[in-house]
């Protein structure tokens, strides 16, 4: 089996319909175990190894997902479980397990295209992502960075 049109097509779906309220970073953070899964099963040789190497770890994604759509605010992720939880079942080999990880990386995708689309019809969102660095402090200009280092060394502690 190779990832399919349609497979594509619910991709988009998932992201832009029903993982709304998903923010980037539970996104990325279910992808990220995925895709070193994904690397580590194109480096092995033989179809055994997939059992006795990645297999395992590859059943643990699921309950890993479930952990993160429990906790505070993970509930927007529970669209993404539940299209997991199903396709998780078609993964019989090293093959299946990687049209898996190239459907995740669609949602993400477009999830991000979604935010993005989003961010550009909200003027107020953009200025805040010109502004702000991610944890909400305001960016410092150059200068702004040189006279407090001048300050400081000069005893003045700001």
């Amino acid at each position: 089996m190779t990832i399919q049109k349609s497979d594509i097509e619910r991709a988009c779906k998932l992201a832009k319909e029903e993982l709304q309220q998903a923010t980037s970073s539970q996104l990325r953070k279910f992808m990220t175990d995925v895709t070193r899964l994904r690397v580590k099963s194109e480096m092995i040789d033989k179809e055994d190894d997939w059992e006795t190497k990645i297999k395992p770890e590859f059943l643990m994604l699921e309950p890993r997902l479930e952990y993160q759509v429990n906790r505070p605010q993970g509930g927007a992720l529970k669209p993404l479980l539940e299209e997991c939880k199903t396709r998780m079942k078609n993964v019989k080999d090293r093959l299946t397990f990687i049209d898996f990880a190239l459907f995740i990386e669609a949602v993400v995708a477009y999830h991000k295209e979604k935010i993005k689309q989003n961010d550009g019809n909200n003027p107020a969102s953009t200025l805040q992502s010109k502004s702000h660095c991610g944890n909400g402090s305001p960016q410092r200009s150059k200068q702004q960075n040189l006279q407090r280092d001048n300050n400081y060394r000069g005893g003045n502690k700001w």
